[in-house]
């Protein structure tokens, strides 16, 4: 058996900020003990705790649903199967006829006493210090305790016969460097069922050490969101009656993410990208059929160009009841309202628009503004107060800026998703929605997933973002994907990312080796 080092071995995605290790090793088994002994949120850490477990031990031989996983088969040229080796075991001295000390315990020191609400910019930092046969996890808050079991159970290696951690004694100490690690899921191209698909996709977040799950609600394909208020859009703009997130379905999904340490926040994409609200209120929609059918190859889908009516009334009636209904299914402190997209044309085939639109060229020169940014920034100055009164922050693409400018919105007020870096001189977009005051998140096209040409070490490679960002994220659009090849179109560049959103540098040498 072909053995590797302990610096090898001590190998963690995200890489940590700080390691020291040393070259002994020991056994962990399933009867070693995960101990909270001290601090609060022991039903969360005795579940986060359950879920290491079953990281750890998924080849124990004789444990109940966790047998050995075939080895991979490897067809050969000359058409034989083939196995490869076995490479996981800790170097040691080959003529020693000891056997390995069992590790025997990891107590979880948490110094907070009560529970720490789970936010923008909460500890995530830990210790994990790891001796000859025990070892100790200390955070500052529960959240961090998440991170460091997550570090754990990547550090305990199957051998093929038992299972080994390498290094020992090992002093880890982590936090992040971002506090926005996200991950979009679209829900409205392709619906994603809750357990077999974004459970799964929750589960690789966390062992990710990434922390914002942007839901992608609704957008012109479907309605999903299964609205008490307004029962007319999920049953009619749905793809079918049974694919809709009802109330309990979505609460249930933001426990599930707490408990990982994952804030969700929803986005209701607006005023674009709208109609599937048409097919249940109409009148709440401008259609634009022509400019729909005027779409061309590789330009943006023809149908997101239908947009809510931002002149009637009732738009914001029913805006009101939805947003109303997120804030008491959403706890987080953020909802994205879109901006994204607007197209005036399709504004301009309803008369009551061109009237406002003639009104108002006829001002311009007093105001400076275009007639598209003055509306979709009166449209957005609105629903953001309705937000905003419910307790929410705003988060809007880039696309929105000026609209937002146009209105004199005050840019504390708001954050900025930045996607489109590939706009000709989009530094300068970048940097402005800095200068002018707003929180930023970065969402780059290089990290969007449904480009093939994004391959991980591309995603990897990637510009990254100012330290004055809030953060980033990878976002998963599903035009072309569905809940049957989620998984493997994800994971493994989502985790390119997640490096780079965690950790303070660039380590593309390591990652050959180590992803």
């Amino acid at each position: 058996m072909e053995r590797w080092t302990a610096q090898e071995l001590v190998s963690l995605w995200p890489r940590p900020r700080t390691t020291e290790h040393g070259s002994r090793s020991a056994v962990v088994s399933p009867s070693s003990r995960f101990t909270h002994t001290f601090g609060c949120c022991t039903d969360l850490l005795e579940l986060a705790v359950d879920r290491a477990r079953r990281h750890i031990f998924w080849a124990a031989p004789g444990e109940k649903g966790s047998l050995p996983l075939p080895h991979l088969r490897v067809r050969a040229p000359d058409g034989q199967g083939s196995s490869p080796p076995e490479r996981r075991a800790c170097s040691r001295d080959p003529t020693s006829r000891d056997p390995l000390p069992a590790f025997v315990e990891l107590r979880l020191e948490v110094s907070a006493q009560q529970p720490t609400p789970l936010q923008l910019g909460v500890d995530e930092s830990y210790e994990l210090d790891l001796r000859g046969t025990s070892g100790v996890l200390r955070a500052t808050t529960e959240w961090g305790a998440l991170r460091g079991l997550e570090s754990f159970a990547q550090l305990v290696q199957w051998t093929g016969s038992d299972y080994q951690i390498c290094g020992l004694p090992l002093l880890i100490r982590d936090s992040p460097e971002w506090k926005w690690r996200g991950m979009l899921l679209d829900t409205a191209r392709h619906f994603l069922p809750l357990e077999t698909a974004i459970l799964p996709m929750l589960n690789a977040m966390e062992a990710l050490k990434l922390n914002v799950l942007h839901l992608h609600l609704t957008d012109a394909h479907s309605f999903p969101f299964g609205s008490a208020a307004l029962p007319e859009l999920p049953a009619h703009g749905a793809m079918h009656p049974r694919l809709v997130y009802s109330l309990d379905d979505l609460r249930w999904l933001v426990e599930q993410a707490r408990l990982r340490g994952i804030r969700v926040v929803p986005e209701l994409d607006m005023p674009a990208h709208t109609a599937a609200w048409g097919h249940g209120r109409p009148d709440l929609t401008i259609a634009c059929p022509r400019r729909v059918l005027e779409d061309e190859e590789g330009a943006e889908h023809g149908l997101n160009k239908v947009a809510l009516h931002p002149l009637l009334e009732a738009t914001y009636e029913a805006i009101e009841s939805l947003l109303r209904e997120m804030a008491d299914v959403f706890p987080d402190e953020y909802v994205h309202l879109g901006g994204d997209e607007v197209d005036g044309e399709c504004w301009l085939t309803h008369p009551d628009v061109r009237k406002w639109a003639g009104d108002w060229a006829r001002q311009a020169n007093r105001h400076g503004t275009s007639w598209k940014e003055q509306l979709q920034g009166t449209f957005t100055q609105r629903v953001a107060r309705m937000a905003q009164r419910h307790g929410k922050r705003v988060i809007l693409w880039d696309d929105a800026m000026e609209a937002v400018a146009a209105v004199g919105m005050k840019p504390a007020s708001l954050t900025i998703a930045v996607w489109r870096d590939w706009v000709k001189r989009y530094h300068e977009r970048r940097d402005q929605a800095l200068l002018l005051g707003h929180d930023v998140i970065w969402a780059s096209l290089n990290w969007y997933q449904d480009l093939p040409g994004n391959t991980w070490d591309v995603m990897y490679k990637a510009e990254t973002m100012p330290k004055s960002f809030l953060g980033g994220q990878t976002c998963s659009w599903h035009e072309h994907g569905d809940a049957f090849n989620l998984q493997q179109r994800t994971i493994i560049r989502a985790a390119a990312v997640a490096e780079r959103l965690w950790s303070a540098g660039s380590f593309i040498a390591d990652c050959y080796r180590v992803l």
